[in-house]
């Protein structure tokens, strides 16, 4: 069974014809990382900041055990990608902010694992500071596009 492809239309096909197309340039693995890193910190913070509100927020009320328990997982979830992200940025020479953010994740992902874990209201703002911090370490604040995207890499 043999399947035909048309083209699909074109206003003025002698123009699209003659129009010259540049073959695409495959990318450096480094600009493939750092748009991964950019994306993957994008969707990372996407949400968070409604959770962090809830716990940290001015005149934040108390929390229901449910509620708590709903958003300590939620926000359990975004540590080790912000970890990642964060380390991934430090290039292999973390300083002893990250150091400090990393031997603090370890330990509420310890109590988080505990088989008996129930969240309190200060394991929560623990949680979201810790979370906060980590999205402070790797948000990008600089408005310039990276060197890697558009024309700006080799070529």
């Amino acid at each position: 069974m043999s399947m035909t492809v048309h083209d699909l239309p074109v206003r003025d096909a002698a123009a699209a014809r003659a129009r010259s197309v540049e073959p695409a340039r495959p990318a450096s693995e480094q600009a493939l990382l750092g748009l991964l890193n950019s994306l993957n910190s994008s969707f990372l913070s996407d949400g968070v900041d409604e959770f962090l509100e809830r716990i940290l927020g001015w005149g934040a009320s108390p929390l229901t055990a449910d509620e708590m328990r709903t958003l300590v997982d939620r926000l359990h979830a975004y540590l080790w990608p912000l970890v990642t992200d964060a380390l991934y940025g430090a290039d292999g020479y973390p300083d002893s902010l990250l150091r400090q953010l990393v031997a603090a994740t370890v330990r509420l992902d310890a109590v988080h694992r505990a088989r008996e874990f129930v969240p309190t209201q200060s394991h929560a703002r623990l949680l979201a500071s810790l979370v906060s911090d980590l999205l402070d370490l790797v948000s990008d604040d600089d408005p310039s596009p990276s060197a890697h995207f558009g024309g700006g890499g080799p070529r």
